[in-house]
Formats: C-alpha cells, structure tokens, sequence
C-alpha cells in the first residue's frame, strides 16, 4: 500500500511539472541576446500560446530585414517547434532558413536556427546557431 501512494504522489508531482514546463507563455515576446547590443532571434506568442509569429533572425549570412517577415510556427502540445522555408529579404538576397525548438518554462524556449542566403553567384552559407530565448516585456 505504501508502494502504491509513493507512486501516486510522485506522479502528481511529476507530470505538472512537464505539462507546465511545454506551455509557451500566449501573446507575450521572447528574445535571445548574445549581449546587451545584438539580440539576432526574437518572436512573439499568439493569444493562444500555439503558434510564434513575428519572427525575426539574423546571422552574418542576413543582417537586415526579410521582406514581408518569416511564416508563423505552429507550436505542438509537448511545446515543440521546427520551420524551415525559403524567403527573401528587403534588398533581394533568397534566404533559406530553419529553426527548431522546445518552451522549457513559459517564459524560456531553447534550440537552433540557421540562415543561409543567395544572390545569383554570391552565396553565404552558416551553421546551426544555438539560442536561449527569454520572455522579454513588451
């Protein structure tokens, strides 16, 4: 009997703790910052909390805006994340893109994104690069 109510009460502690730690704070911002001057990853949250919108990357391979913004990322319920596509940027240059992802806490979302880019014979090609996202005030 003892066995059974130990075993009960660690999953009652237990599965809180993940089911709460995949939750990605809704309509709230998120930023990666390598130091206080050059944050290159942020995003927001929707209402919901199930899909990022508002992306925005930036590596050596793509230092300015991308032309319309990056698609929005589905977020599934254990909290994970992944896009990748192809888009451009404001001065023309083809971005090809992927980042993928998992909220840790409401207020933290960890992975990786890489962006190469192309301009007819010019190619700049990157490698994966980790972030640490942090919910930010709006």
């Amino acid at each position: 009997m003892k066995k059974i109510l130990l075993a009960l009460t660690v999953v009652a502690c237990v599965v809180p703790v993940f089911a709460f730690a995949a939750d990605p704070a809704p309509r709230s911002s998120f930023q990666y910052c390598e130091n206080k001057n050059r944050c290159p990853l942020g995003f927001k949250t929707n209402k919901s909390g199930t899909k990022i919108k508002k992306l925005s990357m930036y590596n050596r391979c793509s230092q300015v805006p991308v032309e319309g913004g990056y698609p929005k990322i589905r977020v599934n319920d254990e909290g994970k994340f992944s896009k990748s596509g192809t888009v451009t940027d404001v001065i023309g240059q083809e971005l090809t893109y992927t980042i993928k992802g998992k909220f840790r806490k409401p207020g933290k979302a960890v992975g990786t994104y890489e962006i190469d880019s192309r301009k007819g014979a010019k190619r700049c090609d990157s490698d994966p690069e980790e972030f640490v996202a942090k919910r930010v005030e709006q």
